[in-house]
C-alpha cells in the first residue's frame, strides 16, 4: 500500500446577496375577534398579539397543548403537567387534573392518569372530555388502551365523571346531535369505528 501525502488549498468563493430596495414599515395585524394567545407562561386574550395586552392568567410554565371552546369563551390548557380550565367571563380559573404522556420512555407501571391530549369540548362548551389511563407494559405509546376510559368535567357542577370504559380509543369525535364516535383497534390490529350513544 502507497501513502500518499500533500497539502490540500481550499478555495472559498463569497457571493454577496443584496436586497434592493428594502423599505421596512411596522403596522399593526388585527384580527376581527378575540382569541387567545400565550407568550411565555402568560396567558392573554384579545384582537392582537401584544406583549402590552392584559394578562388574563399565569400559568405555572410553558402551555404545552391547549383546545379553545366552541363559544370561543374557554379554553382548556396544559401546562407542567397540569390541565387548566380557564373561563374569559367572568374570569375563572380552574385546576382540573394532573396530566401525564403515553410517548414516555420510562413509564410507572401501574400508575393511572390523565392523559394530556386527545380532549374535546361539548357542542354547548360546558362539558371538556378527556381520556384517563393507566401506565402499563407495551412496545410502543399505548395509544388504543384497553385500560382507558372516556371521562367528561361539568364545568358548573366542577365534577369529573366517568362516561364509558373502557374506551380504547386513539382518537373520537361527536356526532351532529348526540352520541361519540371513535376508533378502536381490533385484535388483528385494524381499526374499527364505534359509537356510543350514551347507552350502548
Amino acid at each position: 500500500n502507497q501513502q500518499l501525502t500533500g497539502t490540500r488549498h481550499a478555495q472559498t468563493v463569497e457571493d454577496e446577496s443584496k436586497i434592493v430596495d428594502f423599505r421596512p414599515t411596522s403596522f399593526q395585524a388585527k384580527a376581527t375577534t378575540g382569541f387567545f394567545y400565550s407568550i411565555g407562561n402568560q396567558l392573554k386574550f384579545g384582537d392582537e398579539i401584544s406583549l402590552q395586552s392584559p394578562t388574563l392568567a399565569l400559568m405555572p410554565g410553558r402551555i404545552e397543548y391547549f383546545l379553545v371552546s366552541p363559544d370561543s369563551g374557554k379554553i382548556a390548557a396544559v401546562a407542567s403537567g397540569k390541565l387548566f380550565v380557564v373561563i374569559r367571563t367572568p374570569f375563572t380559573i380552574r385546576q382540573v387534573a394532573s396530566v401525564d404522556s403515553i410517548f414516555r420512555d420510562q413509564k410507572p407501571l401501574g400508575r393511572q392518569f390523565f392523559r394530556d391530549f386527545e380532549m374535546q369540548w361539548s357542542r354547548d362548551s360546558k362539558s371538556l372530555y378527556l381520556v384517563k389511563d393507566e401506565f402499563y407494559e407495551t412496545k410502543g405509546a399505548q395509544l388504543f388502551s384497553d385500560k382507558a376510559e372516556l371521562w367528561r368535567y361539568d364545568l358548573e357542577a366542577q365534577q369529573l365523571q366517568v362516561v364509558l370504559k373502557p374506551f380504547p380509543a386513539g382518537d373520537f369525535f361527536f356526532g351532529q346531535k348526540s352520541g361519540i364516535y371513535f376508533s378502536a383497534a381490533t385484535a388483528s390490529g385494524d381499526l374499527q369505528l364505534r359509537y356510543f350513544d350514551g347507552e350502548h
